[in-house]
């Protein structure tokens, strides 16, 4: 298991995308 660290712009809405790319590159 990886941890992530997750930086928010605010609104959280940054982070959430970040994510998301991140676990969709991961997924493959």
């Amino acid at each position: 298991m990886s941890t992530i660290y997750v930086i928010s712009d605010g609104t959280g809405r940054t982070a959430q995308q970040a994510v998301k790319a991140a676990l969709t590159q991961f997924k493959g």
